[in-house]
């Protein structure tokens, strides 16, 4: 999740500013990590799929977890193709969820980590 101010597509913020906004427990989409291996070197920023843009209702827990998140985990800065303004943009992209490699999550991966979190677990 790489983050900018809602409504505004030119200046990158800090992770997790204004995408989590806690007092109003909502999410901001604004932009999507994308993985296709045959363009721009596999990872790349669009703007988000038609109709995926806007806010989301977050649950109290789940704000509260996410918030704490972007407080306590350090992004970890992926170099990128950006295509949010339509040019594409090689740009260093903080992400707040990649793999325990520093690595941004494919579906592959997900599906290693997720087995991983459910027999920590139990």
């Amino acid at each position: 999740m790489e983050s900018r101010a809602p409504g505004d597509g030119t200046q990158p913020r800090p992770p997790g500013a204004d995408v989590v906004d806690q007092d109003r427990a909502e999410l901001h989409i604004v932009q999507q990590l994308r993985y296709t291996p045959q363009e721009h070197g596999g990872f790349y920023l669009s703007e988000p799929k038609a109709g995926s843009s806007g806010t989301v209702d977050l649950d109290p827990v789940v704000g509260q977890v996410l918030a704490e998140h972007v407080r306590d985990v350090s992004a970890c800065s992926v170099e990128l193709v950006d295509m949010t303004s339509g040019d594409p943009v090689q740009r260093s992209v903080p992400l707040l969820f990649t793999t325990r490699r520093g690595n941004p999550f494919t579906d592959r991966t997900w599906s290693r980590e997720w087995a991983d979190w459910r027999d920590a677990a139990g």
